[in-house]
């Protein structure tokens, strides 16, 4: 049973309607899962759509492929630890940004325990869509199609004036820097950091780092167990 605070990625996947272009990213990949469910939820709607995947190079394995693998969608490895989770949907009427932890998997999509953010915002898609191109960019010739493609949609999307949300990604800077320019930028006092993340390392660096850049009152780091 799912709750108000959760959401079944697979009927999100299956009421989502009038998208003209779809960009799901991922680090991990299961073809017979892709092709076989998460594909056919996704056409219901959206029958004319593009849909471009994007996974890690090191956990695609064409052995795995099916006869249906970049059949009716574009896949497209990245030849590094490409770790992003991002959902971006895009059409007239739709603009649908879904970030969290889960990969396209059947365990990222049903019994895994992932986080999961879901924004009708137009500033946030538009960033997306920014890492993606910029990504895409640096290995893709500027006359690629797909590049076509994301700068077509991005045209189409007016930014919003208000700002307060924000999407970090390290193309560029540290995402760590980031946050804390972020928070410095507010003017406010923070009273607690809450860190969730399943594997962790120099955290005596990360504490300090935060301690003495927006001085909380408490950190609080949420990790697997053992």
């Amino acid at each position: 049973m799912v709750t108000e605070d959760q959401i079944d990625m697979l009927k999100q996947f299956g009421s989502i309607r009038n998208c003209e272009l779809i960009i799901l990213t991922s680090y991990s990949f299961d073809p017979l899962f892709f092709d076989h469910i998460a594909l056919r939820q996704l056409r219901k709607g959206n029958p004319y759509a593009k849909i471009i995947v994007l996974v890690d190079s090191n956990h695609f394995d064409i052995e795995d492929c099916t006869e249906l693998t970049g059949v009716d969608y574009e896949i497209i490895t990245i030849p590094s630890v490409f770790h992003p989770k991002m959902f971006i949907f895009c059409g007239s009427k739709i603009l649908t940004s879904i970030i969290g932890s889960h990969n396209l998997t059947l365990a990222g999509f049903t019994h895994n325990l992932e986080t999961t953010c879901k924004l009708e915002n137009h500033e946030v898609a538009l960033e997306c869509l920014d890492c993606i191109q910029d990504l895409l960019s640096l290995f893709l010739d500027s006359r690629n199609q797909t590049l076509l493609d994301i700068e077509q949609q991005k045209r189409k999307i007016e930014p919003e004036n208000d700002k307060d949300v924000f999407f970090l990604n390290n193309l560029k800077a540290t995402i760590l820097d980031q946050a804390i320019s972020i928070v410095q930028g507010q003017g406010f006092d923070v009273k607690e950091v809450i860190v969730i993340s399943p594997f962790f390392s120099h955290v005596d660096e990360l504490v300090k780092e935060i301690r003495a850049k927006i001085r909380p009152v408490s950190i609080k780091l949420c990790i697997q167990k053992e």
